[in-house]
């Protein structure tokens, strides 16, 4: 409820005194600042959504409790490989090139173009850390979920979770 969404798009301008890099990094810090947190990302690649979780270190926004990330492709060299593990959508794509096959034999014999695009759902969505966000109101409380979550193969008791938290036993 009370949620927004908008499209960010990039136009690189030329000036020979910055590269297109460097105007990509300040766009992309720059809306990060201003959007309402917490908020959440959808890139159109994977490669875009480790921009993404640089600029969210580059303005010191912590991924995913204030920007939840989600790329697009799974590619697990670029997913893995980042200081916080990128979630993104997996295509379908043995269905994609089954599908373009029938296509193309179709209109190789004869047949005429679909008026319509056919699309096809992506198989799953790879969950990783990016987007593993306690959706909690209660900040005590999501803390001491989330010490939990990051402690859980530790002996622990009420104490370190207390301690953990900020506050004293009795009140957690």
């Amino acid at each position: 409820v009370g949620a927004t969404c908008e499209p960010w798009f990039f136009k690189s301008q030329p000036d020979e005194r910055r590269d297109e890099w460097t105007d990509k990094c300040d766009f992309l810090e720059d809306r990060l600042k201003i959007v309402p947190k917490p908020a959440a990302v959808f890139a159109f690649c994977d490669i875009d959504a480790a921009n993404v979780l640089d600029a969210c270190a580059n303005v010191g926004l912590a991924v995913p409790d204030e920007v939840a990330i989600l790329g697009t492709d799974n590619n697990e060299l670029i997913c893995e490989s980042v200081r916080v593990p990128l979630s993104s959508v997996n295509h379908d794509l043995e269905t994609v090139g089954y599908e373009g096959a029938v296509l193309l034999h179709g209109l190789m014999h004869g047949a005429r173009p679909p008026r319509r695009v056919k699309l096809i759902p992506p198989k799953a969505i790879t969950v990783r850390q990016s987007t593993e966000v306690l959706a909690i109101n209660h900040e005590p409380t999501r803390r001491a979920l989330q010490f939990l979550q990051e402690n859980y193969r530790q002996r622990i008791g009420a104490e370190e979770v207390a301690a953990a938290c900020g506050m004293s036993r009795r009140t957690l």
